[in-house]
């Protein structure tokens, strides 16, 4: 079904936003799609209607949360702070370091949950790479288990964030087929960090990259993925400009999670230099 149709279905009532909330919440592994639809209804209706929506998205997704699968809930709730921050301060920047905050949050609650579970998440583990992992790392047995960890609730971490940001990028981008071609590409195109908010948020980073502990864990990927959103975004906009081809994308995406931090290092250095402005400003001289 086209997108454009979807926001068409979420905006037509506030009964058939909260009835295809749920039904996406309901649904395996479609939460990121009830998100969506909440921060529709939060940019273009506010946060009222956004929250009545929201009750109804996480209805189903306390359900799955009783049986075992949390993520639906932290996924609608970080996306709708991320929502309810974009349509306050119409600021992508802003928005994206909200990830912060919210993300430890939901970092204390991943921590929570899955705390009473890491005895059994570390026999899976074990049962499936148990021979490969000893002979791979020269660990010890309790190196190996914070290890182990330490890497599930970052994976965790890693989808709730991702999924909050897709979901509200989903919804803004549904908001723009409708109400405001082109502005939401616009809007990215002149989004980056201010070398202050760059310099607190690398900061935070370091700092949490020595406190070895499950709520630290889970929320280093809340921490990084304000970084992953603007290095790609910067990345779409040399594309968006023409500066470098579309097929740069699929290898650019494919390789994301192994060199972030180069990305993480680019966005920084974007914050100081703009490179945007200044390869427009090379284009302006060469144009002319």
């Amino acid at each position: 079904m086209h997108m454009r149709t979807l926001a068409g279905i979420v905006m037509s009532s506030r009964f058939h936003a909260c009835v295809f909330a749920l039904l996406m919440a309901a649904l395996p592994m479609l939460f990121w799609l009830s998100a969506s639809a909440v921060t529709l209804v939060i940019l273009r209706r506010g946060n009222i209607d956004g929250l009545v929506v929201g009750l109804w998205a996480l209805l189903p997704a306390l359900i799955w949360a009783w049986a075992g699968q949390p993520l639906g809930v932290f996924c609608i709730l970080v996306a709708m702070v991320m929502a309810m921050c974009l349509r306050k301060t119409q600021s992508w920047s802003m928005t994206l370091m909200s990830l912060v905050p919210s993300g430890l949050l939901s970092a204390w609650g991943i921590s929570l949950y899955y705390g009473p579970l890491m005895e059994e998440v570390r026999s899976v583990f074990y049962q499936l790479f148990g021979s490969e992992l000893h002979s791979l790392l020269a660990m010890s047995g309790q190196e190996l288990d914070a290890l182990i960890e330490s890497s599930f609730l970052e994976s965790v971490g890693f989808i709730v964030s991702f999924s909050a940001v897709l979901a509200l990028m989903i919804g803004r981008k549904w908001q723009d087929l409708l109400y405001n071609p082109g502005g939401f590409q616009r809007e990215l195109y002149l989004s980056r960090f201010s070398p202050v908010a760059s310099f607190l948020l690398l900061a935070t980073v370091v700092l949490v990259s020595f406190n070895q502990s499950l709520i630290t864990a889970a929320w280093q990927p809340f921490l990084l993925m304000p970084f992953l959103v603007m290095g790609s975004v910067l990345v779409h906009a040399l594309v968006w400009k023409q500066w470098v081809g579309k097929v740069w994308l699929l290898p650019y995406y494919l390789l994301l999670l192994v060199v972030y931090p180069l990305v993480v290092f680019i966005a920084c250095l974007d914050s100081l230099f703009d490179f945007r402005a200044r390869l427009e400003l090379m284009a302006n001289k060469v144009s002319d």
